[in-house]
């Protein structure tokens, strides 16, 4: 699912969101809950399409989806939680799934978009999930 799924501030529609595992919110969704007035946090002045605080209204969202709607439409993964060794490479294997994204922070935004990222990690973390995050190094081992 794509941006904030509200009807109306703060009232997360939870139709919507029953078959939703993730949700993708970037800057120009959040830009167009402003717009729409389903932004759930308060907008700063200086600040006007939330780059400031993207991270903190996407975690808003989070805890509105899980509070408000049945517990059948926000579903967590039942994970075992076996460890062992893998045999090749030597590292730990949790016998979780691991999910993977691809950051590549710019400048301009820094901290902020370290928020989005910390807030990523914690949401599949508490999914069931362990994370990885590739970076431009790992993108260039992809001759592709």
């Amino acid at each position: 699912q794509e941006g904030f799924i509200y009807d109306a501030p703060r009232v997360v529609n939870c139709g919507k969101m029953s078959p939703v595992r993730a949700v993708h919110i970037s800057h120009a969704l959040s830009h167009q809950a402003i717009k729409d007035g389903l932004y759930p946090i308060e907008v700063e002045k200086d600040d006007p399409v939330g780059n400031r605080n993207r991270a903190a209204a996407s975690k808003v969202f989070l805890d509105d989806w899980r509070e408000q709607c049945d517990e059948s439409t926000v579903t967590e993964l039942e994970i075992t939680k076996e460890v062992a060794i893998h045999p090749v490479m030597d590292t730990v294997v949790t016998g979780r799934p691991i999910m993977h994204t691809f950051y590549h922070s710019i400048e301009a935004m820094g901290k902020l978009e370290d928020a989005v990222l910390d807030l990523w990690r914690e949401e599949w973390t508490n999914a069931g999930f362990d994370t990885k995050v590739l970076t431009i190094d790992d993108a260039k081992k992809n001759p592709k």
